[in-house]
């Protein structure tokens, strides 16, 4: 009881400390902001810290946008009226989401096996390699360079990247393991009982070149299905590397890794100014340069965009009855391939609120906050 109530009171000390450096920020008294946070909270289910990272305790924010952001569990719950339940494992178990995309000529990422653990293993999942197949089938085909993520792994969690050695595979963290470790390291994994071995794709060369990572840089691509079954992109958000994260994904996850994201203009694939968290910790900062490099983010054009666009609007039509759905795009040598796809995206709060892409607003966000509403009303009338 007591540790409960400790933490509790830090929480409320953290809260109170944040409180004072928005205050300071925009010109106002804490007991303001703390009001604002308050009616945040009371009518639309932002929590303070929440409210607070996302800058919406900043009085400038106009209705319009306020009111097209979304909590997260509003987000989940419009998904979840627009994705039917029996179908979570076609997008969230990535096993299940290869082999449905393989077989519907989508193109994913190159798979070579699953390894971990059996118990739980449903007759729709991919048989797991048993070690004696890894080493023997698996290991002598497998590139320089490639990956294992978890099949129900999210936020770029347990991802971990491999390159062949004369002694063994050497991963992220330069650990060095044989290939019997790397059977056994999914193997013992005690949150995922599943593992991925694919290939690991590499990034277009125009994007190599502007921000100096390897790491792949993918394009979440967010689309609907409306009623009459025409598919439509709701909006894009590039997610880039500036060399502060792990060095294996390009995930956001909160601003947590380093990584930050730009809108993209959908007429043409034009970058906006990047997006992170502020130092300070309250609201988001931009960025017109990327910090690594040096290079102009601010209406650089994605590679093959209207391949991108095309694939995603082609995946969303395959994957119906599922109409929600945000992609995760590579854009690589071979042109766009899906890595991932989620049923349950983030609410884009912050591309919503950071600066627009070249020739696009902030009122193209709020459509799609309004489209995916009216979606589900429309669904809910018999």
């Amino acid at each position: 009881m007591q540790v409960a109530r400790a933490s509790i009171f830090a929480r409320l000390g953290g809260i109170g400390h944040m409180c004072r450096i928005a205050a300071a920020r925009y010109g106002e008294s804490r007991v303001t902001v703390a009001l604002r946070l308050f009616n945040l909270y009371r009518l639309r289910g932002f929590r303070p810290g929440e409210a607070l990272a996302l800058g919406l305790a900043d009085p400038g924010i106009s209705t319009e946008a306020l009111g097209a952001c979304f909590p997260k569990p509003e987000m989940q719950a419009l998904q979840d009226r627009l994705n039917p339940t029996e179908l979570i494992p076609l997008t969230e178990d990535k096993g299940i989401f290869d082999a449905y995309c393989v077989a519907r000529g989508i193109p994913v990422p190159t798979q070579f096996a699953i390894l971990g653990r059996a118990a739980g293993q449903r007759p729709s999942v991919p048989t797991l390699t048993s070690c004696d197949e890894w080493l023997r089938e698996v290991v002598p085909r497998l590139p320089a360079t490639f990956i294992t993520k978890p099949a129900l792994g999210v936020y770029g969690e347990g991802v971990n990247a491999w390159t062949r050695m004369d002694s063994g595979f050497c991963d992220q963290a330069q650990r060095l393991f044989s290939a019997r470790g790397i059977f056994d390291l999914c193997g013992a994994d005690s949150k995922y009982d599943r593992f991925l071995v694919q290939e690991r794709l590499t990034n277009h060369p125009s994007l190599l070149a502007l921000t100096g990572a390897a790491t792949l840089q993918t394009v979440r691509v967010a689309t609907l299905v409306d009623a009459e079954g025409e598919a439509r992109v709701l909006y894009a958000v590039w997610k880039l590397v500036v060399g502060a994260g792990d060095g294996v994904t390009d995930n956001f996850h909160f601003g947590l890794s380093g990584n930050m994201f730009a809108n993209v203009a959908l007429a043409d694939g034009a970058s906006g100014a990047a997006l992170g968290p502020a130092p300070d910790g309250i609201g988001l900062r931009s960025l017109s340069i990327h910090p690594v490099t040096g290079a102009s983010l601010e209406g650089f054009r994605l590679p093959d965009w209207d391949a991108v666009i095309e694939l995603a609007l082609r995946a969303a039509r395959l994957f119906l009855p599922l109409r929600t759905i945000g992609w995760d795009i590579g854009m690589t040598p071979r042109g766009p391939v899906i890595v991932e796809a989620n049923r349950w995206w983030d609410p884009p709060n912050g591309a919503l609120l950071g600066p627009a892409a070249p020739g696009e607003g902030p009122h193209d966000l709020i459509l799609s906050a309004s489209l995916l509403r009216a979606a589900v009303q429309k669904a809910d009338r018999p």
